[in-house]
């Protein structure tokens, strides 16, 4: 039911309604602190070689290249068709655009200086998880990095007056809407399987509180989500979203984690 794992099904206007909501969530003051974070902990130089793993519609590619510089390469992978092309829209000649999941990579061994993936790797099938890890391995050379940017969805946290069906959405949600939701909290476990070492975390909160923000859309989605797979009734749904709005009020907060490790060998 994760809607990123249904990404070959989507028809245009779909593909973009989901790439205007990553650029609003990316607009915001907290995913470009994430964004700076996890270029620093690539420890990238000039005339690097860099990949993207499911780079969406690339706003973390423009920090690639500003760190990599013009003797460098980004490469930017991505699966699904349109978010690929508004990010090759986007990006021009700073970033070089692919089409491809992360478990199969059309990257040759060891030619990175390190690879990323935000946000994505929680929308993997847990049992595909570490083998995207050891896939990113493969592609970095020995003393490069290996970072992924998650949150952990039963940390979600939504201010409501009905607090008994907030309590039953947030649960609907970590078990029926992500590859895992608990990737967030099982980002070192993962890594450590994968065989990466020097293994770091650092969480940054992403906080809104006002209607019309990122997460007050992401609230009223699975409010949506839960209707249609039955588990709130449409009048229900729809009277717990009106109810995120309290007089002009809303607060939302969801941490993500930044998991950083070393390649020592090709795992």
């Amino acid at each position: 039911m994760d809607p990123f794992q249904q990404f070959a099904s989507w028809d245009e206007q779909t593909a973009l309604g989901w790439a205007t909501g990553l650029d609003k969530r990316a607009a915001t003051a907290i995913q470009a602190a994430l964004r700076a974070d996890a270029v620093a902990a690539a420890q990238l130089a000039p005339g690097d070689v860099v990949v993207e793993v499911g780079c969406g519609t690339g706003p973390m590619l423009g920090d690639l290249a500003d760190a990599v510089g013009p003797t460098g390469l980004v490469l930017g992978l991505e699966p699904q068709r349109t978010l690929a092309r508004v990010a090759a829209q986007r990006l021009g000649s700073r970033a070089a655009l692919g089409l491809a999941s992360g478990t199969a990579l059309p990257v040759r061994d060891g030619v990175a200086a390190a690879a990323l993936a935000s946000t994505v790797l929680l929308h993997v099938p847990a049992a595909e998880q570490v083998a995207m890890l050891v896939e990113m391995a493969r592609v970095v050379r020995p003393g490069g990095r290996v970072l992924s940017v998650d949150q952990d969805m039963e940390g979600w946290v939504i201010d409501h007056p009905d607090r008994e069906t907030t309590r039953r959405l947030l649960r609907f949600n970590v078990e029926n809407r992500y590859g895992d939701g608990w990737t967030g909290r099982r980002l070192p476990t993962l890594f450590r399987a994968a065989g990466l070492r020097d293994i770091s975390v650092q969480a940054l909160t992403h906080v809104d509180t006002s209607p019309g923000t990122h997460l007050h859309g992401n609230a009223q989605r699975m409010a949506a989500a839960a209707a249609e797979a039955g588990f709130l009734t449409p009048a229900e749904a729809d009277a717990w979203s009106a109810g995120l709005d309290q007089d002009g009020h809303f607060f939302s907060a969801l941490t993500y984690f930044r998991c950083a490790a070393t390649v020592w060998t090709h795992v």
